[in-house]
């Protein structure tokens, strides 16, 4: 990524770029902008997030309690999926868990997630440490009537 975005910039100006990502994608999108951040290269204009995987190693407790709800996702899964990801290495590193990671100076910030997916709850860590920070985020949340479960 890092030779195709430098190419890139070489011929677009970084305002005229949007990283767009989902679940996973959203995760490797932010993670990136970070990583940009610490080589000095400028960032794309905006970081659009749809229901993002912001932290590999799923150990927000608030995502069990979200599990009931969410049906396409699995903290147990995804957790396994991490490990392969990471091959059992590094999980603390922002480009794997980008909650964690620098959020000043990044591109503009969207994040469209629903109340009922379990990653809502790393979604609203990023937001509490944007607010935190005084980083401006754009958070589009979808709630999910729960009596619909019940």
């Amino acid at each position: 990524m890092d030779k195709v975005y430098k190419k890139l910039i070489s011929k677009v100006d970084p305002k005229h770029i949007i990283f767009i990502g989902i679940s996973a994608g959203g995760g490797f999108a932010l993670g990136f902008a970070q990583k940009l951040k610490y080589d000095g290269l400028p960032q794309p204009a905006q970081i659009i997030l749809d229901s993002p995987w912001l932290d590999i190693t799923c150990n927000n407790s608030e995502m069990r309690d979200l599990e009931k709800y969410d049906t396409v996702l699995d903290v147990d899964l995804l957790k396994i999926a991490g490990k392969y990801y990471t091959k059992g290495g590094d999980t603390d590193s922002y480009m794997v868990c980008p909650v964690n990671g620098p959020i000043e100076n990044l591109g503009k910030i969207s994040v469209f997630v629903g109340t009922y997916d379990i990653l809502w709850a790393d979604v609203k860590k990023l937001k509490s440490r944007c607010d935190e920070k005084g980083v401006a985020i754009n958070l589009y949340v979808y709630p999910l009537d729960v009596s619909e479960f019940t």
